[in-house]
């Protein structure tokens, strides 16, 4: 299952950097598919502290971030495209306990 809760008045405001959140939000969301064997995932973006919040979590299988052993390139290049419209990026995950990808940008 997949929820969605997008607060319209805040993707509103994205213009051209809508397209890099767009393909972030592909990328996170073809992590859960191909990886994290789940049985829901929620994508939100709200405004929160003065600030967009784009979170895609799941509550799948999870992994150590920061381990260096994926192959793919997925993670840098969600990175690389979030810190290139001034925001910021951050993977939360532990083994059996889900995955969630932040992205926080100001408005």
């Amino acid at each position: 299952m997949t929820a969605v809760q997008i607060d319209e008045r805040v993707a509103a405001q994205f213009g051209n950097t809508a397209t890099q959140l767009v393909q972030v939000t592909r990328e996170a969301l073809s992590n859960v598919a191909r990886h994290a064997q789940a049985t829901t995932c929620r994508v939100s973006l709200v405004q929160r502290d003065g600030g967009a919040v784009l979170e895609i979590d799941d509550d799948g299988r999870g992994f150590k971030p920061g381990r260096g052993t994926s192959r793919g390139q997925g993670l840098r290049n969600m990175r690389e495209r979030v810190e290139a419209i001034g925001g910021t990026f951050s993977v939360e995950s532990a083994s059996g306990e889900g995955t969630t990808v932040r992205v926080i940008l100001p408005l």
